[in-house]
């Protein structure tokens, strides 16, 4: 957590992070920079040092820290604020957080123009400005000292930020949490003291008594907050989800009408109105494209190289079939449940090598609600014999009867049958369908340039070939593609 390294890291516990909206406490950023140097810091004022031995110091630590958690962006920004800050005092000159902010924006993007689609300097430039520009304003007004009163500015920086990088989140993630304002006040002081007690031994090496106990109270804590993250995760589900397009030209045409009004403006009361403003339109809009998405009837066929993992949703109701097994499909399909905002599954069908396909589900989807797990006989379920939560039927068939679709799947073919049309896929990329009631034929393999071609076996039939695809079905009988990305 310190250094921002994630490799051991458990996948759903890392999930969870980012659910609860305490994810960026993964994210290297300039609390772990200065978090990182406050020992020094304290033993500077302590030993009243001079400031130029006290900058010298800093620039050693920051250094450090900048090699030790392998030259991320968002540290050197970080780097460059607090060396600003501090060299200030040097030339008789007041900091300035937000010109420091500015500076040290314009260095990294003149030396690296790329940096504008970089999500990690976008979060790190955009939290910094929200907190700088309208937290002390905030604070300030806050009548209540003591606990009460740390706790409510923490949730004051906590829904700060969460605006702020709200924007970058819709374009780069898959879904928004809610919940960030609540989570950071409850585990943010948790990851504060993981990461200090961490600090602690890397100074003293590791060796000795007190790193001994530093060790067992990162142990004890850490087994705290995880069991609280994930307790979250599980049964307070709140979260924005951002797979949408809409979402995104929505919330970056609000961000660039609070710009506007705060060139226009300069007042700090009208941005954080017009902020507010904004925000509460985006949930609106979210909610209602929401609506929209659960009222269309939708075939999604999702998957990498031959993989395929259908996933058929209409009026609330998801039923999904991994047709042709790949190591990728769960990746694919929890990925495509959280852009979505889609929290339980109706009826999950593995069909193509089912153990390996069993163990990939049960991990990818241990925060999504599985009702029924069907798999093909043989498969192995290990011990305590369950797939994401749910007792799996063996069968060789399945037959899925909806209220306005029926899903006919086995190891020979998949069909998708609504409002008088009939969707078969093919495991290949050739068309092998000549049946009368094959309407619409989607084959599998690699993705080709056209979304519709027309076979010619036993008259004109239109095909879609390759996946990451959706089909929507109307109810009028026409059948509309297009590619996900």
């Amino acid at each position: 957590m310190l250094f921002g390294q994630r490799q051991g890291l458990d996948e759903r516990i890392e999930s969870a992070f980012y659910h609860v909206g305490i994810g960026p406490m993964l994210a290297l950023s300039g609390f772990h920079l200065v978090l990182f140097n406050g020992l020094c810091n304290v033993f500077g004022r302590r030993t009243r040092l001079q400031r130029i031995m006290q900058l010298f110091m800093t620039v050693f630590m920051t250094g450090l820290f900048a090699v030790l958690s392998m030259w991320p962006v968002s540290v050197l920004r970080a780097g460059i604020m607090l060396l600003i800050a501090r060299s200030a005092c040097l030339f008789y000159r007041k900091s300035d957080s937000l010109s420091a902010l500015f500076i040290s924006t314009i260095m990294l993007t003149c030396t690296n123009p790329y940096l504008i689609h970089n999500v990690s300097f976008l979060l790190s430039v955009a939290g910094t400005f929200g907190i700088n520009n309208f937290a002390p304003w905030i604070t300030r007004k806050i009548p209540f000292e003591g606990f009460f009163g740390g706790t409510l500015k923490t949730s004051v920086y906590a829904i700060l930020i969460s605006l702020c990088t709200m924007p970058v989140c819709i374009c780069y993630f898959s879904k928004i949490s809610i919940l960030s304002p609540i989570s950071n006040v409850i585990f943010a002081p948790i990851c504060v003291l993981i990461m200090f007690l961490g600090v602690v031994i890397f100074f003293l090496g590791g060796k000795g008594f007190i790193c001994t106990l530093c060790g067992e109270g990162i142990k004890a804590v850490s087994e705290l907050l995880t069991d609280g993250i994930l307790w979250m995760q599980d049964h307070i589900p709140f979260y924005i989800p951002s797979g949408n397009e809409s979402v995104s030209k929505m919330a970056f045409i609000l961000a660039g009408m609070t710009l506007v009004v705060y060139i226009l403006t300069k007042k700090r009361t009208m941005v954080f109105v017009s902020l507010m403003l904004s925000v509460a339109f985006l949930c609106t809009g979210q909610f209602i494209l929401t609506k929209r998405f659960e009222q269309t009837m939708r075939i999604f066929v999702l998957g990498r190289s031959k993989g395929q993992v259908v996933v058929v949703t209409y009026n609330g109701r998801t039923d999904v079939i991994d047709y042709t097994y790949n190591n990728k499909n769960a990746d694919h399909l929890s990925h495509f449940l959280d852009e979505y905002g889609i929290n339980s599954v109706d009826f999950l069908y593995l069909t193509d090598n089912a153990n390996a396909a069993a163990v990939s589900y049960d991990q990818k989807l241990s925060g999504v609600d599985v009702n029924n797990v069907l798999v093909t006989p043989g498969v192995y379920l290990g011990q305590d014999g369950e797939i994401c939560k749910a007792i799996p039927v063996a069968s060789d068939f399945c037959n899925i009867t909806a209220s306005s679709y029926e899903i006919l799947a086995d190891d020979e073919r998949l069909t998708v049958t609504a409002y008088g049309n009939v969707v078969y896929f093919s495991k290949s990329n050739k068309v092998s369908c000549g049946e009368d009631y094959c309407g619409y034929i989607v084959t599998g393999g690699a993705n080709t340039s056209a979304v519709f071609e027309f076979s010619q076996n036993d008259g004109v039939r239109q095909l879609c070939s390759g996946h990451n695809i959706e089909l929507i079905m109307n109810e009028n009988g026409k059948v509309y593609a297009r590619r996900l990305y």
